[in-house]
């Protein structure tokens, strides 16, 4: 899968998020979150945050999947090197970010667009947010597919975690190694 298509779904929710964090840091009153968020354009994220979290979730068990996939095939994939997948992430983010905004005010002024929000620091700072989002996102994409490839080299013991026979009892550990006689552990020995 090309890593572009694999990291559109993280980028979309990564962009969700940074627009979230800079909204709530600037505008910390719920009244005032309500008014800029109406009068900005972004009337419609409630139902974006829900989707973020739709792809946030698929993205996270699409990577363990991928993860577990290629560890039990044993193929050797060509993936592109942890910091070169974050830069990618990265632009990915800050294009669909700025293309967002362009949108959004494209949709509050029809008479033609206005770019001077471009110098605003909640734009600015969105553009920042988006960069910091992108590295999480990252680094839960790898943690996902190194949880898969667990998985994978584990899977007998993971099976066996995650689904436990119900009403089976439990045996109790076997502690007969730690006996050192019928009263107990040896004294300490002082010299």
């Amino acid at each position: 899968m090309r890593p572009i298509v694999r990291l559109l779904p993280v980028a979309i929710s990564g962009v969700v998020t940074g627009h979230l964090f800079v909204y709530k840091m600037f505008f910390p009153h719920q009244d005032h979150y309500h008014h800029a968020m109406e009068s900005t354009g972004h009337g419609y994220f409630p139902v974006a945050i829900v989707v973020a979290i739709i792809f946030a979730l698929l993205s996270f068990l699409a990577h363990v999947i991928i993860g577990y996939r290629d560890k039990r095939t044993g193929r050797q994939v060509i993936r592109p090197t942890y910091w070169s997948q974050a830069v990618l992430l990265i632009v990915l983010q800050l294009v669909i970010f700025t293309v967002m905004e362009l949108a959004e005010r494209k949709a509050l002024l029809s008479p033609g667009l206005a770019f001077d929000f471009i110098f605003s620091p909640l734009f600015i700072a969105g553009l920042l947010y988006q960069v910091v989002v992108a590295l999480v996102a990252n680094l839960f994409i790898y943690g996902a597919e190194k949880l898969g490839s667990f998985l994978a080299t584990h899977r007998h013991t993971g099976i066996k975690i995650v689904f436990m026979r119900i009403g089976q009892p439990e045996t109790p550990p076997n502690l007969t190694p730690l006996a050192f006689n019928s009263r107990g552990p040896p004294a300490p020995q002082f010299i």
